[in-house]
C-alpha cells in the first residue's frame, strides 16, 4: 500500500472516529438508555484518545513533519493550547469525571445544580470552547510548512473538528433527561 493510500485510510478512520464520538455525545445527551453511564464514559475516553492518535499520525504522514520553525505561530499555538486546556482541566476539577460525561443527564447520584454556577459556567459550553481553542492552537502549531505556506489539509481538518464541536454544542442545547430502567 502506498503512503498516499495509508494517509487516506487514516483520514477516513479519523472522520469515522469523530462521527462515532458525535453519536456517543448524542446518546449521552439524549439519554437513549442504550449505554449505561460508565460504559458511555469509557467509550468516549477511548474514542477521544484514538482520535488524537489518528490526527497526529495523519499530520505526520501527510506532511512529513508535525511542527515548523516560525516562533510567532508557536507562541500563538502555546497560548491557545494552554488556555484551552486550562479551561478543560478546570472543568474536570470543578465538575469531576462523572459530571463531565453526562452525569447530570444520567442522574448520577451526588450531582446537583450547585456545580453549574459561577466561572466557568458563565461561558456557554466552556469545555467545548476549551477544545476549540486547543485545536486552533494545534492548527497554528502544525498548519504551516517551514516556508510559512499553509497546510490546507490541516486547515480543513481543523475546520471539520471545530464543526464537530459546534454540532455537539447545538445538540447539548437541546438535551433532555429521562429515567432509564434500573437493572
Amino acid at each position: 500500500m502506498e503512503q498516499k493510500d495509508i494517509v487516506t485510510v487514516i483520514l477516513v478512520a479519523l472522520v469515522v472516529s469523530f462521527l462515532l464520538q458525535l453519536y456517543l455525545f448524542y446518546l449521552g445527551c439524549k439519554n437513549q438508555c442504550v449505554l449505561k453511564h460508565e460504559a458511555l464514559k469509557k467509550f468516549l475516553i477511548i474514542n477521544r484518545a484514538i482520535s488524537f492518535i489518528l490526527m497526529a499520525t495523519w499530520i505526520k504522514l501527510a506532511f512529513g513533519s508535525w511542527f515548523h520553525g516560525n516562533m510567532t505561530y508557536n507562541i500563538i499555538a502555546a497560548v491557545l493550547i494552554v488556555g484551552g486546556q486550562a479551561l478543560n482541566n478546570y472543568m474536570y476539577y470543578k465538575l469531576g469525571e462523572d459530571n463531565i460525561y453526562y452525569g447530570k443527564e444520567y442522574k448520577v447520584p451526588g450531582i446537583s445544580d450547585e456545580y453549574f454556577s459561577g466561572f466557568p459556567f458563565n461561558i456557554s459550553h466552556p469545555q467545548y470552547i476549551g477544545c476549540i481553542l486547543s485545536f486552533i492552537g494545534v492548527f497554528f502549531l502544525t498548519g504551516f510548512n517551514n516556508n510559512n505556506s499553509m497546510r490546507k489539509g490541516v486547515l480543513y481538518l481543523t475546520m471539520f473538528i471545530i464543526g464537530f464541536y459546534l454540532t455537539a454544542m447545538a445538540m447539548e442545547n437541546n438535551c433532555y433527561s429521562r429515567e432509564c430502567k434500573k437493572d
